[in-house]
Formats: structure tokens, C-alpha cells, sequence
């Protein structure tokens, strides 16, 4: 069983790293247009292309850490065991931590839609 939490531990750290990576990644980007001139339409353009690129990654990245969060929970559920005090600490920050990271992506995803939406990209 101990193997078992493990795996799912692995995977939800894995899942966290990707999430955080992409986050990370996408940082750069200002929430505003450089607009203005006919020159910045371009630029404009291509930082839409990038916040659509990043909303992207992030929503299909983020999408798996709810599932990885679940499977490490119901893990720890089925543990037949009493845990031990100081695995119960690192049990809970990590569940903190991924509820926290997910909280993050979903703003962040939320900011880059309302972006995408005030400025569609050109077609």
C-alpha cells in the first residue's frame, strides 16, 4: 500500500511541475496590448497568439492535477495503516499545495480568457 501512495504521490508532484512550469513560462506576458499604430498591430497579434498559446497549455496541463490530487487522496484514504504524524503533515501540505496551484492556474486561465475575449485575435 505504502508503494501504492507513492505512485500517486509521484504523479501529483509530476502534475504540480507541469502546472508550475507552464505558469512560469507564460509569466511575461502583460495583460495589456501595445496597440496604437499600424506597426503594433503585429505585435499586438502576436501576443494574442501567445496568451491563446499559453491558455491553451495551461488548461490542458492543469486539467490533469485534479485527477492526480484525487487518485493521491483516495491513496491516502485507503491506507490500511494509521499514518504516521509527520507523514500526516507532509500529506496535507502537499493536498494544500496542489489545491493552491490549481487555484493559481484557474486565475490565470481566467485572466488570459478575459483578455482573449476583449481582444480577439485576427484571423
Amino acid at each position: 500500500m505504502a508503494a501504492r501512495l507513492s505512485g500517486k504521490q509521484a504523479w501529483l508532484t509530476g502534475m504540480e511541475t507541469a502546472v508550475e512550469e507552464t505558469l512560469q513560462k507564460y509569466k511575461d506576458l502583460s495583460s495589456t496590448l501595445v496597440s496604437g499604430s499600424s506597426s503594433s498591430e503585429e505585435q499586438d497579434q502576436a501576443l494574442l497568439h501567445r496568451k491563446q498559446q499559453a491558455s491553451q497549455e495551461l488548461e490542458t496541463r492543469s486539467s490533469h492535477l485534479p485527477t492526480a490530487l484525487d487518485g493521491f487522496t483516495n491513496a491516502v484514504d485507503d491506507v490500511p495503516e494509521p499514518i504516521a504524524q509527520d507523514q500526516q503533515v507532509k500529506v496535507k501540505q502537499n493536498i494544500a499545495a496542489a489545491h493552491s496551484l490549481l487555484e493559481k492556474a484557474r486565475d490565470r486561465l481566467i485572466e488570459l480568457s478575459l483578455q482573449l475575449t476583449r481582444f480577439p485575435l485576427k484571423e
